[in-house]
């Protein structure tokens, strides 16, 4: 090789090295961020929404918005007045067409949807509103439920009915079932002619089914339990403090549905729901549904047994309502029956979780001393009527239940805190065996039960 010139490996060596500061260059000053591509995608969402008059580009633009997950990207399409406007006047104009066929319902829905998605994810309840009204409502302290925002809760509980019966694949059937459940939730709140339906407010989706598919709707309809039940108390109470209360419980819905896939969260809510199932209420949900919100979620493949546990910690509390239920001596045979199983499934799919036997946190201990009141309570009612059956059918779960129960010595898997806890349980629950069955009076006018 002659003085001066370059081998061809160094020639490839610094082509490539060109190459590369060329690319580094080319990324550098014409890619995108990730938050540049946010944007486009909701400049693009806003500009069919705002602009096109083709019905079947709209419809596709309202449903790529509900697969827009930025949620600042989201409120910030919200506080534009020309989309808020717009896609409030595309859910309305559907609204008021008449026509009742399935494509014109799934415009309806669609639409709808789309405002409902964006309010829930990003705005608040006065969104649903004129941009004008939602500015007044919200510098309102006193009276704030607006004609226009009743008129507005009516078009939500219209949407859900409307809606309902549309079927979807089931990739996107989820979605549309959580909207049209808090549509009618929120609706029925904020629209002051609906509010009979309140004290029946959690039936809008115990649908096991629906319990089934989401958490979502688990949360939700464990929080309509208590609401239903609290406004029960506001009975008598003037229309303004009623509109006040029904505003928050609004907001708190809207709040929800952010943070409803929270397990802590929902582990909450079914607990203060199952706390009502033992209270005397008008309209309160039969044991079977109480049933049914503890099972759908226990059961659920995404909670571990730590979180279970918090939930079966109102174990004691449901089964003291079923107890009082079954001893209601107004009740039919054919309830009663129906009852006795709900008493055995609630004792089997308590047995059945692994939570009451890996001890691995004290906390689950919890779960086994949510007990102890459900036992006082039976010592009770075993005092006041020491010869119905139903004493010698409880006995044998709860002997069945203390069978289960691990013995002797400390397992590997137990610390030593929670063996020790776990045998204090176990011990309180043989004692008060003892003391049920020293009171039981058999009486030969009884009629025979399989025990």
């Amino acid at each position: 090789m002659r003085q001066g010139e370059v081998s061809l490996e160094e020639t490839v060596k610094t082509t490539h090295k060109i190459s590369r500061a060329v690319v580094a260059w080319f990324y550098t000053h014409s890619s995108r961020a990730v938050d540049q591509i946010k944007d486009l995608k909701a400049s693009a969402i806003k500009r069919l929404i705002c602009t096109s008059e083709d019905l079947e580009a709209l419809v596709q633009a309202a449903i790529n918005l509900q697969a827009y997950k930025d949620r600042e990207g989201l409120r910030s399409l919200l506080q534009d007045n020309d989309f808020h406007d717009r896609l409030r006047y595309l859910f309305h104009t559907s609204y008021w067409e008449k026509d009742e066929s399935t494509a014109r319902a799934v415009e309806t829905g669609v639409f709808g949807n789309a405002l409902l998605y964006v309010v829930l994810s990003a705005g608040s309840i006065h969104d649903f509103c004129s941009r004008e009204e939602g500015v007044t409502l919200t510098r309102r302290t006193c009276h704030p439920i607006s004609s226009q925002l009743a008129s507005e809760g009516k078009k939500l509980i219209y949407l859900a009915s409307r809606f309902k019966n549309i079927r979807f694949p089931r990739a996107a059937s989820q979605h549309y079932v959580e909207l049209v459940v808090w549509a009618k939730m929120i609706g029925t709140l904020v629209a002051p002619s609906e509010r009979g339906n309140l004290p029946m407010a959690y039936r809008f989706a115990f649908k096991k089914e629906l319990l089934d598919d989401s958490i979502k709707i688990r949360c939700l309809t464990a929080w309509a339990i208590v609401v239903s039940k609290e406004w029960l108390s506001l009975q008598g109470q003037d229309q303004e403090s009623q509109d006040a209360w029904c505003i928050e419980k609004a907001r708190s819905a809207v709040e929800l549905y952010r943070q409803a896939e929270n397990v802590d969260l929902v582990c909450q809510m079914i607990s203060d729901a199952v706390a009502t199932s033992n209270s005397h209420w008008e309209s309160r949900p039969l044991a079977e549904k109480y049933m049914k919100l503890l099972s759908t979620t226990t059961l659920h493949e995404n909670y571990d047994p730590y979180k279970r546990g918090k939930i079966l910690r109102s174990w004691g509390t449901l089964l003291m309502s079923v107890e009082n239920m079954i001893r209601d001596p107004k009740l039919s045979s054919d309830d009663r029956e129906k009852l006795r199983e709900q008493r055995k499934t609630c004792f089997a799919e308590y047995r059945n979780e692994d939570c009451s036997f890996k001890l691995d946190k004290p906390e689950l201990l919890e779960a086994q001393t949510s007990l102890f009141d459900f036992l006082d309570w039976l010592k009770e009612a075993f005092e006041k009527d020491p010869t119905t059956t139903e004493n010698l059918l409880v006995l044998k779960l709860l002997q069945e239940h203390l069978d289960t129960m691990p013995s002797g010595d400390q397992p590997s898997w137990a610390t030593p805190e929670t063996w020790k806890g776990f045998t204090h349980v176990r011990s309180a629950i043989a004692s008060s065996l003892t003391v049920l069955e020293s009171i039981i009076k058999v009486d030969g006018s009884q009629p025979t039960d399989e025990v």
